[in-house]
């Protein structure tokens, strides 16, 4: 029996995002944006200007919480019963470029924010499939974030939700 969703949700996710044209795994080498997985993107051999991290949990080298979840049983009595769980996920999309143009650094940050969007409204069980019991995902919160260092950097800042029956 799983305890969680919320792992398995976070590789989909990632392997969502990962197939979508313009992304890639940072494992990879080549164009496109790499699409990490947690502190993945501290590692120094896998080190980006622009990319997004699901399961973002802050500062690599100083971890903060990358996500939650809670689960209360479908019924009247912790049994083995069913339990539903409402899970969040911590995201960050971070484009850089080497010049001054902000308004194009904010325009890229938000195209890639729709580009998770998309994936999550066109596929709400995140590639997972109806029998995994994730009923939906959602982007539901983001927070942007400005400022030059060598070029113009647009951060955002967020979090997915997502439901599901354990």
């Amino acid at each position: 029996m799983a305890t969680s969703k919320w792992g398995a949700v976070v590789v989909a996710l990632a392997a969502k995002l990962r197939a979508v044209s313009g992304y890639r795994d940072p494992d990879t080498r080549g164009t496109g944006i790499p699409v990490f997985i947690g502190t993945q993107v501290g590692l120094s051999d896998m080190t980006a200007d622009s990319f997004v991290a699901i399961a973002w949990a802050g500062d690599p080298d100083s971890p903060e919480d990358a996500g939650d979840w809670t689960q209360e049983t479908a019924g009247h009595a912790a049994t083995s019963r069913p339990r539903n769980e409402v899970g969040e996920i911590r995201y960050r999309v971070q484009i850089y470029r080497g010049d001054r143009d902000v308004s194009t650094a904010i325009t890229s940050a938000f195209t890639v924010l729709a580009d998770l969007e998309t994936s999550v409204r066109d596929d709400p069980y995140v590639g997972l499939g109806a029998s995994s019991n994730v009923w939906w995902t959602q982007v539901i919160q983001g927070t942007p974030r400005l400022w030059l260092d060598q070029g113009a950097v647009c951060v955002i800042e967020g979090r997915l939700r997502y439901e599901a029956r354990i």
